[in-house]
């Protein structure tokens, strides 16, 4: 049984999760041929007209042996109509996924009608009446850092998250915690140049973030309200042996929650921040972190190797 899995690869982050599962089974590949302007202007014309033939020229060479495969897996990064339509009108009797890693704001109507879906947050998929998987990441492979004393580590993308690390840091600092807080710039936005946060026109080498990782005590976290589902960031605590602070509710309802590990946050009330750092970490057993691996992953979408 072969599968293929179709992803962005153009971060580090992306380029970390493909070489972590590729498979002698599973292909982990980029959907397009890289395109100069010229190219890019007829895909996307493709795109607005829905016309799937229009793509092959653009796919990569894993369309010349697509019929190869029993399941073919698109992740929301690169999935569009077009693309899944591709799929459908070139495979005979493949399973087609089409999985949300985001919560997702569109209507998924049109996407039905060409793949199952499945989705990270089990009370979105619900709402939704889609598949639930997991979260997942991988074991760990990152030597560990202790950092000396409490520190909050903090990266993202700045989704109206500026004023709520602000909010935070300035606890922080009142408390004499360290922090190292990674903001992705919005372009949105503008900003003033200030030393309690590092803002990055660039998105962070996830070498980098995993370093970050690797020195601090604590990860912090901030969710968007309608999220109920696990982030990267929280697999990233729990297999590196590292507290999270967070602002998902539902976290105290998972397998590995303790309050020790854990603290869950709104931008008005950090009382018992302070505390919570210094509390003993207590490690998440090997059956549980199990449950958030690859592997389970692939079961739960129905792929055996």
């Amino acid at each position: 049984m072969k599968t293929l899995i179709l992803k962005d690869n153009t971060y580090s982050f992306d380029q970390y999760y493909s070489s972590h599962m590729q498979r002698d089974s599973i292909d982990v590949r980029e959907p397009y041929t890289r395109l100069n302007k010229f190219q890019l202007g007829t895909k996307r014309a493709a795109m607005r007209l829905h016309n799937d033939e229009l793509l092959t020229p653009f796919l990569a060479k894993w369309k010349n042996d697509i019929g190869e495969y029993q399941t073919i897996v698109v992740f929301d990064n690169v999935a569009d109509i077009p693309l899944l339509k591709w799929l459908k009108n070139h495979t005979d009797n493949a399973r087609i996924i089409f999985w949300l890693w985001n919560i997702f704001d569109g209507d998924l109507s049109e996407y039905r009608k060409y793949a199952e879906i499945y989705c990270f947050d089990e009370d979105f998929a619900k709402k939704k009446q889609i598949g639930y998987a997991p979260q997942f990441y991988f074991s760990s492979d990152l030597k560990q850092v202790h950092a000396v004393g409490n520190s909050v580590y903090y990266v993202g993308y700045d989704k109206n998250r500026y004023e709520v690390l602000h909010k935070i840091a300035c606890y922080l600092d009142g408390q004499s915690i360290g922090y190292h807080f990674e903001l992705m710039k919005n372009p949105a936005n503008s900003y003033m140049e200030s030393n309690w946060i590092f803002l990055q026109d660039d998105v962070l080498d996830y070498k980098l973030v995993l370093q970050g990782i690797a020195e601090t005590s604590a990860i912090l976290e901030i969710n968007r309200n309608d999220q109920t589902g696990l982030t990267v960031r929280t697999l990233e605590a729990i297999t590196y042996g590292k507290k999270l602070i967070t602002n998902n509710k539902e976290i105290i309802s998972y397998d590995f929650y303790n309050q020790n590990d854990f603290y869950v946050f709104d931008e008005d009330h950090l009382e018992g921040l302070a505390e919570f750092m210094n509390d003993l970490y207590v490690p998440v057993p090997e059956t549980v972190l199990k449950t958030y691996t690859y592997d389970e992953w692939l079961r739960h979408i129905g792929i055996t190797e």
